[in-house]
């Protein structure tokens, strides 16, 4: 079955990872050449350079190996796709969704911790297995396991939850997506 990503959310890193060349979106794909445009302005341009891919399919999430073509072309420029996998299904539906938050605790070695201070967050999606939230940068770490209050509707919701990656980090802000391990409305003592 062709692939089409075009619209799709795209991470551009250096063959390492470890530096973001782009976060933008697909304009154009073409499964059979294995090749995706983006926009010029977009990315910082470094020619034949090997780089490491993410794309935010419509339910999967996809890596890649490629190179940036040579030439631009109507202010895009061509990405070729090399090596690639599907990395992860996605079969909950996202929603964006922007609730204000808090952390309220951390879990210790099988024990939450309740903080003195709780973390302001909001989320920026939701699905039935997951939460990406904005909040601190490097206030949380993939692995860590968080118990969240969030405000909807009048209503406050407790949900435990493992932060699974982390993305789109600046001085101030992180995001990071997690997935549920318990959701339900909180219940006065």
């Amino acid at each position: 079955m062709a692939l089409n990503f075009k619209n799709c959310r795209i991470i551009v890193k250096d063959e390492n990872g470890d530096k973001l060349l782009a976060d933008t979106r697909i304009l154009s794909h073409d499964d059979s050449a294995k090749t995706i445009q983006i926009s010029v302005g977009d990315i910082q341009f470094v020619p034949l350079q090997e780089i490491y891919i993410l794309i935010f399919g419509q339910n999967s999430l996809y890596e890649y190996q490629g190179t940036l073509g040579k030439t631009m072309t109507a202010n895009e420029i061509t990405i070729f796709l090399k090596q690639g996998q599907e990395r992860e299904s996605r079969i909950c539906k996202r929603y964006a969704f922007e609730v204000p938050g808090e952390v309220k605790a951390l879990k210790l070695e099988n024990t939450f911790v309740e903080l003195h201070t709780p973390i302001p967050l909001k989320t920026r999606n939701i699905s039935a297995s997951g939460i990406l939230l904005q909040t601190v940068a490097a206030s949380l770490y993939v692995g860590m396991i968080v118990r969240l209050e969030l405000q909807m509707d009048g209503k406050i919701y407790q949900v435990e939850t493992e932060v699974k990656r982390t993305q789109n980090a600046t001085l101030r802000t992180e995001e990071y997506g997690c997935q549920n391990i318990y959701f339900a409305e909180k219940m006065d003592a």
